[in-house]
């Protein structure tokens, strides 16, 4: 004869698990307000007694006894109950204190890196020409993205401009399938020139989601509507491992001649190496 059970053992054990974590959780109130029972009926119960093995006893005192007993276990539990609670507190407190400080640590870090990432890519700049009178051109940025393989995503790590308001890092991170960043990646390098006159973003939009692959949302988002951008590949020993972007505003200043200039300069060697170095670190933050 075949035995069916309605429930697993799993199923039947998680069961019994709710029941003991129960028991666990509210014995002690429960203690207490049996206590509080027996105090009631003790109220309403005047005089009778009960014989048992040959004794004579009171039920009044029997009643008095278990409520007392009783009240004493739910005391007791509810301290020790508080006194736990208290510790677990006290843990949570330091768990979050050293949270908080690692925190405050990796923000450190990757502040110290970016300090050291842009002041590489200022001189990059000067070297490329963008800095003729010692200051960077209000056109130009240049943003470094190291390559995060575990979520196939680009994170940007640093990025310069002549521009306050093209300076700011975004802290999200960009699909590695997409846009110009995407064809530096797989194909080394990649120059883009814009056909769309300046200033009217719509077209410049739509130029973006027909030929570099973009998301029409992720077009719209960009704030700066370059007119010339080079994404050049970052590699150590062929091996690849994050992207430089350099764009402008202007659409003749990010030419031909930007890529071979980019893989001769000394700096973006050692910027290669130094990305390379810290990526792995890096992508943890």
């Amino acid at each position: 004869m075949e035995l069916r059970y309605k429930n697993t053992v799993k199923e039947r054990s998680s069961k019994f698990s709710r029941v003991v974590e129960a028991f666990v959780e509210w014995w002690a109130s429960g203690a207490t307000l049996v206590a509080t029972v027996f105090g009631l009926a003790l109220s309403l119960i005047d005089g009778p007694v009960i014989s048992a093995w040959g004794q004579v006893v009171s039920l009044d005192v029997l009643l008095f006894l278990a409520a007392v007993a009783f009240l004493i276990v739910g005391s007791w539990g509810t301290l020790r109950r508080k006194l736990t609670l208290s510790h677990v507190e006290e843990e949570l407190k330091f768990v979050r204190r050293a949270l908080a400080k690692e925190k405050e640590q990796k923000e450190i870090y990757r502040k110290d890196f970016a300090f050291l990432f842009e002041r590489m890519l200022q001189q990059l700049a000067q070297e490329l020409g963008f800095s003729p009178h010692g200051e960077l051109d209000e056109a130009v940025r240049l943003t470094i993205y190291f390559y995060v393989d575990a979520r196939s995503v680009f994170v940007p790590i640093a990025r310069v401009s002549g521009n306050a308001e093209l300076r700011n890092l975004p802290r999200h991170s960009y699909p590695a399938k997409e846009g110009i960043i995407a064809k530096g990646w797989n194909f080394r390098a990649s120059r883009l020139q814009s056909k769309v006159p300046a200033g009217n973003d719509n077209d410049w939009n739509r130029e973006m989601v027909e030929e570099n692959g973009l998301s029409p949302d992720a077009a719209e988002r960009i704030r700066m509507k370059s007119r010339s951008l080079l994404a050049l590949r970052i590699e150590v020993d062929n091996l690849p491992v994050g992207v430089l972007i350099i764009e402008s505003m202007k659409k003749t200043q990010v030419d031909s001649k930007m890529q071979a200039k980019a893989n001769d300069s000394e700096t973006f060697k050692l910027l290669s190496k130094l990305v390379a170095s810290v990526q792995e670190s890096h992508s943890r933050l």
